[in-house]
């Protein structure tokens, strides 16, 4: 929240330079979860997902007005950089702050950390803020997410000025080497985890219907563990905002 309320802080909120298609989508989307929250069983629970959606959308109104990208990126990697201080204690088993799974800094879970630090760690190579860069590396190497070590990669090989040939045959090279270790890496837990979340989906998709349940009426109805979230946000948005879910 801190870092989403920052961008739009940082920059002039000017409606005019966002594209107009995209603003009467972001509005009409707003308008529909307000609606949506009355829907829902529970509508204290749809509270917390609106306000990360006017957020969201405060945050393209801010991008657009946005030529250079130094101070939102060096906002941003300052504000990840506090979490990524902390993987090393945590990883040690101390953490000053309470968290749910260590290394995680102050963030939900180490994969999520990670995954948010992976794009702003290519930032930071590009423009080479090594400070920044030797931070964001932390939660990279010790969060243990595959995820955000691919992302690294394809995004530094992406920044990468060669001729387009020799990055077609990078990117394709390391996608190959991801999708080897990804089936490598199977392991029981990783196939059962597969499998709950292919009836998350099934469960999703049976549960949507034209006008949704409510934003929040997910994790109402489901409230345990990994349960409480469908794990795919679009399956999650259909499901809780109808046809209104399709303006975001």
């Amino acid at each position: 929240g801190a870092i989403a309320i920052g961008l739009p802080l940082l920059c002039a909120l000017d409606f005019r330079k966002l594209d107009p298609w995209v603003l009467m989508l972001g509005a009409a989307g707003l308008i529909w979860s307000t609606v949506a929250i009355g829907l829902s069983d529970e509508p204290m629970r749809g509270l917390l997902p609106f306000y990360f959606l006017v957020l969201t959308v405060l945050a393209a109104v801010a991008g657009a007005s946005v030529s250079d990208l130094t101070i939102p990126m060096t906002g941003m990697a300052l504000g990840v950089g506090i979490s990524a201080l902390l993987t090393p204690l945590q990883a040690m088993g101390i953490s000053p702050v309470p968290a749910p799974g260590w290394p995680s800094g102050t963030f939900l879970n180490s994969e999520v950390l990670a995954e948010l630090a992976a794009p702003i760690l290519v930032w930071a190579v590009v423009s080479r803020k090594w400070p920044l860069a030797a931070v964001l590396l932390l939660p990279i190497v010790l969060c243990n997410s595959r995820i955000a070590v691919v992302a690294v990669a394809l995004g530094l090989i992406f920044a990468w000025t060669p001729s387009h040939g020799m990055k077609r045959w990078a990117i394709a090279g390391i996608g190959a080497v991801a999708c080897l270790a990804a089936i490598l890496m199977m392991t029981p837990d990783r196939m059962a985890s597969i499998g709950h979340r292919f009836v998350l989906w099934g469960a999703g998709i049976q549960s949507i219907t034209p006008l949704g349940h409510g934003l929040g009426w997910w994790s109402a109805a489901h409230p345990y563990g990994f349960e409480e979230f469908v794990h795919s946000d679009v399956i999650q948005f259909l499901v809780e905002s109808g046809i209104g879910g399709l303006a975001f």
